[in-house]
């Protein structure tokens, strides 16, 4: 793995330094603040006149415009300093929540909230690239999956909290209270000591001037942007990811109408045991890693997560969709921070932005691939077979990983 040498803000070895420590915690509130509008965005349009399609559509629409525009908020994390974006999107990204509350059109909340994703991409992403700034090199898998705790912690309090706000005051203030988390966060990242890697490499090249002009000549056509993109060496990570979550999405998104079908009763105890178990495993993946090796982690991770998607249409009571939670849960923690840890080791050090950027597309990327794909098995073949077919996308994640990945994490001597 190669040494940033514009990166200074990883020395001491240590995960959980104090700049850290508030990286998570703004981390904590954008995850918050977007499970709140996952939870509630369906309702809201609901209650303005549309109907379940056009819900839908809307989170369509956000998740796809978000997942779009991911590499160019990589490019603009690479060329630009990291917190005066987090800065810039997060004050934009405020303001425009705020402004859900005083709408009352279907089709102007949409424009708006397809507009506010990309302000969510950069300011989500600036925080991620931080954070991994944060994180020594070496315990970087370690790192990430107590980082991603944060968002743990949102899918636990989050949709509780929404619905709270909406039953007792309204819409209006469940768009303020988003506004309010994101202020939060930009408070918190106000006191941030952040020794930016882009500023330090101006820095550098203005004092070598023959190393930037060397730099400054390197001009790409758009045909050998796009091929760069496409054999990145981070592609074929990031397509693993891509196919686990439309199989992980699946078993989420359909079970609680699988259990309707069956007659099984209490289904929610299967989320709060996913829950559990993927914050134990994502605070733990790190000493997991060490003992077994990536490669180890991530085959089990894959093979959980495939016994829970294709066991779930055997499951008739509630005691089996339970150990299938705990399967869920445990091989998501393993899978998530693992790879993303990957992603980030594959690509040279000032290409972070990008990396983490990339690898957050193909996650949102699957989940709407999940939606529309396993939609249309259970409209065409019955709920049962959202999960025969859904368990598909998991081997051809693991095929992926043979085919490539187990080579390049060898290479990584991870």
């Amino acid at each position: 793995m190669t040494k940033n040498r514009f990166n200074s803000n990883n020395l001491s070895g240590k995960i959980w330094t104090l700049q850290f420590f508030k990286v998570f915690l703004i981390a904590t509130m954008v995850s918050m603040v977007a499970q709140l509008q996952a939870t509630t965005f369906p309702l809201y349009v609901q209650s303005l006149g549309g109907n379940l399609v056009i819900a839908g559509l809307m989170t369509s629409v956000y998740m796809g415009t978000s997942a779009i525009c991911k590499p160019f908020v990589g490019k603009l994390l690479n060329n630009n300093p990291r917190k005066k974006l987090f800065f810039i999107f997060g004050i934009v990204f405020a303001i425009i929540l705020s402004s859900f509350g005083f709408m009352n059109v279907v089709l102007m909340i949409m424009i708006v909230r397809a507009i506010n994703a990309p302000c969510y991409s950069i300011f989500s992403t600036s925080t991620t690239t931080m954070a991994t700034d944060y994180i020594p090199d070496d315990r970087l898998i370690e790192g990430i999956g107590q980082y991603n705790f944060s968002a743990t912690i949102s899918s636990a309090f989050g949709a509780s909290l929404a619905l709270f706000i909406i039953n007792h005051f309204g819409y209006k203030y469940l768009f303020f209270t988003c506004s309010a988390f994101v202020v939060i966060g930009l408070i918190i990242g106000s006191t941030l000591k952040y020794d930016d890697p882009i500023l330090r490499k101006r820095e550098y090249l203005r004092e070598h001037p023959e190393e930037k002009e060397e730099d400054t000549q390197k001009r790409y056509t758009f045909s050998e942007k796009m091929k760069t993109l496409f054999t990145t060496p981070m592609l074929f990570p990031c397509i693993m990811m891509f196919f686990i979550h439309i199989g992980a999405g699946g078993a989420v998104t359909y079970l609680p109408t699988w259990a309707k079908t069956v007659g099984i009763e209490g289904i929610g105890t299967f989320f709060t045991v996913q829950a559990i178990t993927l914050a134990i495993s994502r605070l733990t993946v790190g000493k997991i890693t060490k003992g077994i090796g990536s490669r180890w982690t991530l085959m089990i991770g894959i093979l959980c997560v495939e016994i829970c998607m294709f066991g779930i249409r055997f499951c008739t009571s509630l005691a089996p969709i339970i150990c299938l939670g705990l399967l869920l849960g445990f091989g998501n923690g393993l899978i998530s921070p693992t790879m993303h840890a990957i992603v980030v080791m594959l690509v040279p050090p000032e290409e972070k932005g990008m990396a983490n950027s990339i690898f957050a597309m193909s996650t949102e990327a699957g989940a709407c691939i999940c939606s529309l794909t396993l939609g249309i098995i259970a409209q065409k073949l019955g709920i049962r077979n959202v999960f025969s077919y859904g368990a598909i996308f998991p081997l051809i994640s693991l095929l992926v990983y043979f085919a490539k990945v187990r080579g390049q994490i060898k290479e990584l001597k991870i």
